[in-house]
Parts: C-alpha cells; structure tokens; sequence
C-alpha cells in the first residue's frame, strides 16, 4: 500500500543502516582529526619551550625527549633535537689582573763624563716585568738636561752633559706594586773626565795617584805633575803655593768649586795665596781658570806683584773668579819699583773675563797699579 502525503511529496525511506553507520564513522574521525590537530599543536608549543629553555646562552642547540601525540589521540616518546640562537643584550666587563712587580731601584755608579757630550743613565736590576713609565730619573743639581720637564722617563735614557764642568744628580725613582724604590746617582762634567788630577788639602795625599778616590793634598804638587792634565781643587782652607810660580803649560786648567763630594758650585771658590808672580800661563789652546780666589803676594824690592800672566797662549778664560795682585815692590836699585796687575797678556790669541773680578795693588813710586795690562791679539 501507497501513501502519499500532501503535495504529492515522496516520503523518502530512512537510511539505509550501512550508510547511517558509515556517516558516524566520518564524524568521529573528522572530531578526532580536530582533537589530534588540537593537541599536535600544544604539543609544538611544548616543544618549543623546552627547547629554548635547554638552549644554551652561546646559541647551541640541545636534544630533548618530549612525548608526542599522533592523530588518533595515542601518546608516545619521540627525541626531538632543536637548534636556537639567542640574542641578547649584555655589557662585557673586563678585569684587569695586576701581577706582582717589585719595585727595585739602583741607578748605577756615579759617571765621570766629558763637557758637552751626551751622556747615559741606566736603571740596573729592574724587575723583568717593569714598564718603561713607571721608571723616571728626576733631576735635582745642576744646570737642566732634561729639555726643561725636570725629569726623563725609561729605565735607560740618554741626556747631553753641559758645555762646562760642573755637577749633576738625579733621583731614580721605580714604581711597583709594593710601593716606590728610590735611588740616586751623580753626574760630574769635566773638561776631560780621562785627563784630571785632584786636590783635597783635607784628606790629599801628595803620594796619591791624583785621582779622584785618591787626590793629591797640594795644589803645588797637582801643578807639577799635571803634564796636560786639568787640576780639580776641592775647596777647604786655603793653599799655599807662595814658594814658587804654578806653571800652568799647555793644556792644563784650574778649576775650584769642589766639596768633599767633588760636588761643585762656582760660588765656592777655591783660595790660594801665590807667589809675587802667582800663575803663569804658557802654551797653545784653550784653557780656563774657573773658580778660584788666586792673590799673589806683594812684591819685594824692585819686584812686580801679578796674579795671572798670560804669556804666548791660545785663549785664556777667566770665569767665576776673583784675582787679586798684591803690591809692587819697592825701589832699590831703579828708578821706579814694581807694578802690580791682576791679568798681564803678554802674548795670547785672545783673553776672556767672565763673571769674574780682577784688582791690582798699590804700584810703587811711579809706577800704577792695574787690574789688566797688555794686549790680546783679537
């Protein structure tokens, strides 16, 4: 039997039960396929926080196991190896590791150098580790040789010694991580440091070398010997050299203004009391007579008194000087009796007085006395 609804509309049959199975088959499959998807994604998310959080900070990558869910919804182990390269921010301190250095200061044996030649100053022993800046030579006496800074810095440095004879000292200064060493060191210029004999009236012996560890005790004696030698005269008392004219021959200076030391300050002058012809000054060259009190004695009858007589030499210098000419002597048996004069140029190429003074005595009966007689040739 047929039945037709209103508006002759078929009445469709119900599913067949195979199809009505099959569409709920579809269904659960399409719900788990969005439940796996769901989870596959926490899963990745899972993943990606464990392997940022076992990155390490230089960018290497670390393995992890982590469990995985397929898309039927089954969990299993699975290894997972991730690779991540974090960059980050961060200041980079450094730290400076200061090693031990000792400070060890030892500037060597005092020098002995020639006039307007440079010279060299070495720090000795310094610690291997020691820089150049932390070793500095510092000038305390003398004429400046460091360019007008007061020291030079290096553990050997090299500096010119000045045109005339004099002394110079420097304190050595080493810096370490213990504090500063200090040394210091001595310095004398001579006109030439090969060719000197000295004089110490104190502690001199005439028997002694003349050398500077052991000096003569008589300016006399230093004179005689010298044989172009220049003559160094420590300043004590004063020496007596009235016996007999001090020959100066070609060559030789004199130079005063030493302390035990052989320290030198051309302040302090050198005194001697000399015969009525006190110095006579022969022979080729340039030669200088340097801080000294020079007074010849007055002369005896008819006699000239001269302190310094410059005969047929180079050029004579007289610095730093005071020379003093005693009286001249009495008539006896000539008209007139002698002369004095401080300086007499009786022959020379040229005669140079600086920062010195020069006096005559009384002449005798018509004649005058001078401070300087005669006539340089220039």
């Amino acid at each position: 039997m047929t039945y037709d609804p209103p508006g002759n509309s078929p009445i469709q049959p119900p599913w067949p039960p195979d199809r009505a199975q099959s569409t709920l088959r579809d269904d659960r499959r399409q719900r788990n396929l969005v439940i796996g998807l769901s989870i596959g994604a926490v899963v990745v998310l899972l993943v990606g926080i464990v392997a940022f959080a076992m990155t390490r900070s230089d960018g290497t990558s670390t393995e992890a196991t982590v469990p995985t869910v397929d898309s039927t919804g089954e969990t299993f182990e699975t290894s997972t190896s991730t690779s991540s390269t974090s960059t980050t921010s961060s200041s980079t301190s450094t730290t400076s590791t200061t090693l031990p250095i000792a400070a060890v200061a030892d500037a060597g044996p005092d020098l002995a150098v020639d006039r307007d030649t440079p010279f060299t100053l070495t720090a000795v022993g310094l610690a291997a580790e020691t820089p150049d800046e932390a070793v500095r030579w510092t000038q305390t006496a003398g004429p400046d040789v460091t360019g007008g800074t007061g020291s030079l810095s290096g553990p050997v440095v090299v500096a010119p010694a000045p045109a005339d004879v004099t002394t110079l000292s420097f304190r050595l200064d080493v810096a370490g991580t213990d504090g500063v060493a200090t040394d210091d060191v001595v310095v004398r210029v001579f006109e030439d440091a090969d060719r000197a004999i000295f004089v110490d009236g104190e502690r001199g012996d005439d028997t002694n070398d003349g050398s500077l560890a052991a000096p003569l005790r008589t300016v006399a004696q230093a004179v005689a010997v010298a044989d172009g030698r220049d003559v160094y005269i420590r300043s004590i008392g004063s020496y007596d050299t009235s016996g007999a004219t001090l020959e100066l021959a070609a060559d030789s200076s004199i130079y005063g203004g030493f302390d035990a030391n052989w320290m030198r300050d051309v302040s302090r002058r050198a005194t001697i009391n000399g015969a009525p012809l006190a110095v006579r000054v022969t022979g080729a060259g340039e030669r200088w007579i340097s801080a000294v009190e020079l007074t010849s004695a007055s002369g005896g009858p008819d006699e000239h008194s001269v302190a310094v007589e410059a005969n047929d030499v180079g050029v004579l210098h007289v610095e730093d000087s005071r020379i003093v000419a005693g009286d001249g002597g009495e008539s006896a048996t000539r008209p007139n009796g002698g002369a004095s004069v401080g300086v007499l140029v009786a022959g020379a190429d040229d005669v140079l007085i600086e920062r010195s003074t020069v006096n005559g005595g009384r002449g005798a009966d018509g004649l005058s006395g001078g401070a300087v007689a005669g006539e340089a040739s220039r």
